[in-house]
């Protein structure tokens, strides 16, 4: 059944005006006095996290669900997973929902992954023999080779991840949630996600998708939803979203309402330029796509050229196409103090890849990445191509290029680096049972 078809069908989910209310109290035992006298003693103030947010999802849909950290996204999946309870409104959720929220949960450490497997089947009330008839495409889609029959105890969290997501995937749930998840795999696998996802939407399964990753967000939802201080700021075409939420993420203390108006795409271009970090020339080798502008932003949105060991950033790009183009890529490029290059990436084969663009069209793009280098000076360098058919990058036609731009400032504020080395590479560990003496 299309999409379409499926549109016209009673929604799979149904939330109307939803809202959620934290009592929080100065001490502990302020709320066993409220609780012993009905109310009437204990100190609390209110939290509303999400407050009269109203939508429904059709069978075969993706909805993305983006904001903030602390916008309600992960209370909102919590109270249609039925982990919370709500203060107001009420949510309509049919067929089997299975939600990936928090990496391990439901899990046994003391099982090996395989024996989990079964056990989630059976807590699901999956008919007997349901998981061993699907048991080897979990564990080839998991591929965590001969950890799959080892306690998940010396699982790494991407290896958590790996099963949790193959086991729900084989499941076949009417209803899958993810919240985060993947953001502790490997490129390689959460590509492999990405396109299970889409096989499994096209057979009918219905996405609730958070991510931080626009790109994942832009690729899989057939809507998004921006949530904003708890309520609903927009909600439809997933390009538009993601505008409004970097418009948002980068007001820097203007109103909601103000951002919210018409033109959000225009304000957002005009911050862009404002903070625009690019001082050198442009190196133009023919017309055609050129960046007009160039800012980086820390995690909360504002602009800056320091940050922390660890910290995300966003490299934010503003494009302009001066003549019509069939492959547009952009490209960054992060060098150390001594002129090494570190790292660099393309839009592309992050599943950001930008469409053809016509002449006079405006786009905004970023990278995101987390700077978890030693500490010290850096710079970027940023180009702008048309791939034009060739595969290889010396192919490509330079359209534009700003080389040595920042410095972006490292700095560490305490004593002793979480790694040591020139970088940190996500190192994780485990230990294994010892083997037996001969």
């Amino acid at each position: 059944m299309s999409l379409a078809a499926a549109s016209a069908e009673r929604p799979v989910i149904a939330v109307e005006h939803l809202g959620k209310c934290f009592r929080l109290y100065e001490r502990p035992s302020g709320r066993a006095a409220a609780w012993l006298s009905g109310g009437r003693l204990g100190r609390a103030r209110e939290v509303w996290a999400l407050r009269d947010v109203s939508f429904t999802v059709s069978r075969g849909e993706c909805l993305g669900i983006i904001g903030v950290n602390g916008a309600g996204k992960s209370t909102l999946l919590k109270l249609l997973t039925g982990v919370l309870e709500a203060t107001a409104g009420r949510s309509r959720v049919d067929g089997r929902l299975l939600a990936l929220l928090e990496l391990g949960t439901g899990f046994n450490p003391e099982l090996s992954g395989r024996q989990n497997v079964v056990l989630s089947t059976r807590l699901l009330r999956f008919p007997p023999g349901y998981a061993e008839a699907r048991m080897g495409e979990i564990e080839a889609f998991a591929d965590i080779g001969p950890f799959f029959d080892r306690p998940m105890k010396l699982y790494s969290s991407g290896m958590s991840m790996r099963l949790a997501f193959a086991s729900f995937l084989f499941l076949a749930p009417d209803i899958l949630v993810v919240d985060e998840a993947l953001a502790v795999g490997d490129a390689l696998f959460q590509s492999k996600c990405l396109g299970a996802m889409a096989e499994a939407r096209e057979r009918g399964t219905t996405l609730l998708l958070v991510s931080h990753d626009m790109g994942m967000i832009a690729r899989l939802s057939s809507r998004v939803l921006l949530l904003e201080g708890g309520a609903v700021a927009f909600m439809g075409d997933p390009e538009e979203a993601i505008t409004r939420f970097f418009a948002r993420g980068t007001s820097l203390g203007r109103p909601a309402a103000a951002a919210a108006r018409g033109g959000s795409a225009s304000e957002l271009a005009a911050d862009i330029r404002r903070h625009s970090i690019l001082t050198t020339r442009s190196h133009p080798e023919q017309p055609g796509l050129r960046i007009a502008a160039a800012r980086v932003l820390d995690r909360n949105g504002r602009h800056t050229t320091r940050m922390r060991a660890g910290e995300q950033i966003a490299i934010q790009l503003l494009l302009a196409a001066e003549t019509a183009l069939a492959e547009p890529e952009i490209e960054f490029e992060l060098y150390d103090r001594f002129d090494r290059l570190v790292t660099g990436a393309h839009l592309a084969p992050l599943g950001a890849a930008l469409p053809a663009l016509a002449a006079g069209e405006v786009r905004i793009v970023d990278f995101r990445l987390t700077m978890a280098l030693e500490p010290g000076e850096y710079s970027l360098t940023l180009a702008a191509y048309d791939r034009a058919g060739r595969a290889a990058r010396e192919d490509w036609r330079r359209h534009d290029l700003h080389a040595g731009l920042g410095p972006l400032h490292v700095a560490w504020e305490h004593e002793l680096l979480p790694f040591y080395g020139i970088a940190s590479l996500d190192c994780t560990a485990g230990l294994a049972a010892s083997p037996r003496r001969g």
